[in-house]
């Protein structure tokens, strides 16, 4: 009997959505992966990615990794086109922010479908996303972990979102701007997290937080 020909190895798949008017850390990242020879896909996709990203390519100043694809477009239509069980990781940073709670959870679901057995979504979120995030993640059967961001991490990210709170007296002041631009719902939000226990304190409602969240692994199938 002639052997079974060796299953072709997947390579790992990251799915950025939202990945940014510059996708500078996707950029960075794919470029690091394709320079130690990994094996490795990632795809952005973000609404506002177009002529400032193309004009920083066109002069120079990025140059686009092998294994890279960027899009513009609604990130969750994206992900609900890709293919399903065909990716690693789907990250997020702070695309909660620009959606509501029943969008989130269109997200979810989607991210569900296309995640391979044991995949996991990645989001970067304020802390006072976090109660909410995890009661709606064990709704669907995910099982979540979250981890603060330290602050030395976040003063080199190229993040502008993250850069803006990598420090206390730095969240203070983001927390200043929220309860000036809309100072009822902000003041009603903080009141809310802290009854609930997702933050210790005012300040930590805009302290970065990874949410890991992990997909169940399938059951194997018993045999009749």
């Amino acid at each position: 009997m002639k052997p079974k020909p060796a299953k072709k190895k997947e390579p790992f798949r990251v799915f950025e959505a939202g990945a940014g008017i510059i996708p500078t850390a996707l950029v960075k990242q794919a470029a690091r992966s394709a320079k130690q020879g990994r094996k490795r896909e990632f795809t952005g996709i973000d609404l506002h990615l177009g002529p400032k990203w193309l004009s920083l390519l066109l002069a120079g100043k990025f140059k686009m990794p092998a294994g890279l694809e960027l899009k513009r477009g609604d990130a969750i239509k994206a992900l609900q086109a890709t293919k399903g069980k065909s990716q690693n990781i789907v990250f997020a940073s702070y695309l909660l922010n620009n959606i509501d709670r029943k969008m989130a959870n269109k997200f979810f679901r989607a991210a569900r479908r296309v995640l391979k057995p044991g995949g996991r979504i990645v989001l970067i979120q304020d802390m006072s996303d976090v109660f909410w995030v995890r009661h709606d993640a064990r709704k669907l059967g995910w099982r979540t972990a979250v981890f603060k961001v330290p602050d030395s991490k976040l003063k080199s990210s190229p993040a502008r979102a993250l850069r803006e709170r990598s420090s206390p007296s730095k969240r203070k002041k983001l927390l200043t701007h929220y309860r000036k631009r809309d100072p009822a719902k902000t003041e009603r939000a903080i009141v809310q997290a802290l009854e609930m226990g997702s933050i210790g304190s005012v300040e930590e409602y805009v302290a970065p937080v990874a949410i890991l969240m992990q997909k169940p692994r399938e059951k194997p199938k018993k045999k009749q």
